[in-house]
């Protein structure tokens, strides 16, 4: 079973919340996203965790946001372990025959090194001036 998923689910679950809307503002989160991500997590059949699960990225920090937003521990933990049936052997079959080959590959890989850390940097610049921009733009929601 994925232990560090359900670790990340509890800590969500249990104080996630609070530490967001505290200490989101740091990390770019606005407060309105809490509700955006509460009414997509609450239900389970829309989940990330069932519809974006092959996304290695995305699977990895999932499980914190569903604890946040208090998604029922059953389709959770439904949709958490049903990845490992098909992912753990499509991994270790795609690792394997990439590392018989990796020397034939290595140089195909390294030619978009450059290429790839200038779009990243570029990326994360643009997100980060849209997103500061949003944020700062942004009207404030009163809860009650």
């Amino acid at each position: 079973m994925p232990t560090g998923s359900y670790i990340a689910y509890y800590v969500g679950a249990h104080g996630g919340r609070r530490f967001i809307e505290r200490y989101g503002r740091y990390v770019l989160i606005a407060p309105h996203e809490l509700d955006i991500a509460d009414d997509f997590l609450r239900d389970g059949a829309r989940s990330p965790c069932s519809s974006a699960g092959c996304c290695r990225s995305f699977r990895t920090f999932i499980a914190f946001p569903a604890g946040v937003s208090r998604m029922r521990l059953l389709p959770f933990s439904i949709y958490t372990s049903s990845r490992l049936v098909y992912l753990v052997p499509g991994a270790g079959l795609r690792r394997m025959k990439f590392g018989q080959h990796w020397d034939a590959l290595a140089p195909y890989f390294h030619r978009f090194d450059a290429v790839l850390a200038v779009l990243l940097v570029v990326g994360v610049a643009a997100f980060l001036y849209n997103r500061i921009n949003g944020l700062t733009s942004a009207p404030t929601v009163e809860h009650d």
